[in-house]
């Protein structure tokens, strides 16, 4: 239970400012600029479907907490009880379903031996276009070159990382400079 309201309400901060474009709009302000209609879209929250990749202490609490923004939840856990899931609002289906059906996918599992790249090039290629990752859960679970090469290819078309493979990211990542990565400093 360590730390799960913090990293809930993290991963999900993460997740608005991707969806709002938070990070780019400061930005482009800070700069002199002012756009009330921007080129790059910027989505609602209700209707749209918040895939959670874990479903233990931290998916739960994400799941509670953005299940009344009006989203539809999915998670792909294979050892979660399927009636927690149920009193959640939260739909179990398989990881595969979960990429191509979820307009947002958050990472909450451990690192093991399965788990490490568990999102690498295959995985990428299988979301939505448009949609966003978020990872609060930990940095080797996603493959941070795959990343890259779908970053730049639009699926994710936004990621919000909290974990690195390597932490801190080397000084010459791409993930510091990517104009579609939110980063914070686990």
């Amino acid at each position: 239970t360590y730390c799960l309201d913090e990293v809930s309400n993290h991963a999900i901060a993460l997740l608005l400012a991707c969806i709002r474009r938070i990070t780019e709009t400061h930005q482009k302000i800070a700069r002199g600029g002012w756009d009330v209609n921007p080129p790059a879209a910027i989505h609602r929250t209700a209707g749209r479907t918040l895939g959670l990749v874990g479903l233990g202490n931290i998916g739960q609490a994400v799941a509670r907490k953005m299940g009344c923004w009006g989203m539809n939840l999915v998670a792909a856990d294979p050892f979660v009880d399927p009636s927690r899931a149920q009193a959640l609002g939260v739909k179990l289906v398989g990881l595969d379903e979960l990429l191509a059906e979820s307009d947002f996918v958050s990472l909450h599992t451990p690192l093991l031996p399965e788990t490490r790249h568990l999102m690498s090039q295959r995985e990428f290629s299988l979301m939505k276009p448009g949609a966003i990752l978020i990872n609060t859960a930990r940095g080797p679970v996603v493959d941070s070159t795959a990343l890259l090469a779908a970053l730049d290819k639009g699926k994710p078309a936004m990621a919000g990382l909290d974990v690195f493979e390597e932490e801190p990211p080397p000084a010459d990542s791409r993930l510091r400079s990517h104009q579609r990565v939110i980063l914070s400093d686990h």
